[in-house]
């Protein structure tokens, strides 16, 4: 399912994120994500990302072009548009926690995998950009919640063979 737009806030009450999808077919999907959660799609988001750059460049070159990227998606993000709210809730009104996420990429594709807690699963299939843009949303919510989530560390770079990246599996 292709990702129209998206928009989270940190709930304080719950100590969670709540991440509100369009899929700009009329479906609204809710989640919760919590601090681990974030964590993982975060450092899964990056390693998948790395792992790919480091097909064609030295890990190090793979480093420094990923955090250029994803500083140029950060300035090119138009986090000013409102959320157009859906009317079609397939999981329900209510959001679902999260217990699990994958990210596959291949070439500028990226498909993330989101696991609730009852047993549904969305897939979303969005750009890098996009990716790298709800990681910075994420990040930032992260860090006005306290969660301190170190988001710039080191990731280990696998060089992986030709074809689709190995998914990083958070449980």
């Amino acid at each position: 399912m292709p990702l129209h737009q998206y928009t989270a806030e940190w709930i304080t009450r719950e100590d969670r994120i709540r991440l509100r999808i369009n899929a700009g077919d009329g479906q609204e999907f809710r989640f919760w994500l919590t601090r681990h959660i974030v964590a993982g799609l975060m450092t899964g988001a990056r390693s998948v990302a790395v792992q790919v750059l480091a097909r064609e460049h030295p890990p190090a070159v793979a480093q420094a072009l990923h955090e250029f990227r994803q500083q140029s998606a950060v300035l090119q993000a138009d986090f000013t548009r409102a959320f157009e709210n859906q009317d079609n809730l397939p999981l329900g009104e209510a959001a679902q926690l999260v217990t699990g996420v994958t990210i596959t990429q291949s070439g500028e594709q990226v498909t993330v995998r989101l696991t609730t807690e009852s047993g549904h699963e969305v897939q979303l299939q969005i750009s890098e950009a996009v990716l790298r843009g709800w990681v910075e949303l994420l990040d930032k919510l992260q860090l006005h919640a306290g969660w301190r989530i170190d988001s710039a560390q080191d990731v280990q770079v696998t060089v992986l063979p030709d074809g689709p990246a190995a998914g990083q599996q958070v449980h």
